[in-house]
């Protein structure tokens, strides 16, 4: 099992609990895969501030984080994130209609063992988004500059993926992986 480090800091998720328009486009994204889910897990979750707009749309939402910083910003804003690494959890398979990453795989040494683990926890769709192209982050394992065929081959007939751009011309990926 990979062990993940708590590499940002309080502050750093202090500025970024909250939605911004940005982050609201990539989600934008990614909602339409989550369409007649009736439960999601966020991987890789940070301080949730995802969770409240997935229960907003009639969904149970859990969140996961290894982060204790994240951990401290969710307890001050009421979000529950429970300690679990993306790539292996204790939770039972088939045990969420959808599973959802927002930037987690870049971060990862081995981001496939994550898309493995969502697959295992979904019992329809798991959706993963990563930013495409350099960004200065030294918590990034990867920088993509496409989504690597190499992580979904191995899904089949189940995967699909495209590229899309933020309004700030920043790029983005999303990979679909059907249960």
């Amino acid at each position: 099992m990979e062990q993940l480090v708590d590499t940002y800091c309080e502050e750093y998720y202090a500025n970024v609990h909250n939605m911004t328009p940005k982050f609201t486009e990539e989600l934008d994204a990614i909602l339409p895969y989550l369409e007649g889910c009736r439960s999601v897990l966020d991987m890789g979750c940070g301080t949730g501030r995802t969770l409240p707009i997935y229960e907003s749309l009639g969904m149970c939402a859990v969140g996961i984080d290894t982060s204790l910083a994240a951990h401290h910003i969710a307890d001050v804003h009421g979000r529950v994130v429970i300690d679990q690494n993306a790539c292996c959890t204790w939770m039972p398979s088939k045990s969420f209609d959808a599973v959802v990453s927002l930037h987690l795989l870049e971060h990862l040494k081995e981001p496939q063992e994550a898309l493995k683990e969502s697959v295992r926890l979904s019992s329809k769709v798991a959706v993963h988004l990563i930013p495409l192209g350099f960004r200065v982050d030294p918590t990034h394992e990867h920088n993509f500059e496409t989504i690597p065929e190499l992580l979904v081959q191995k899904f089949g007939r189940r995967a699909e993926w495209f590229e899309a751009c933020r309004e700030d011309s920043k790029r983005f990926g999303v990979i679909v992986l059907r249960a």
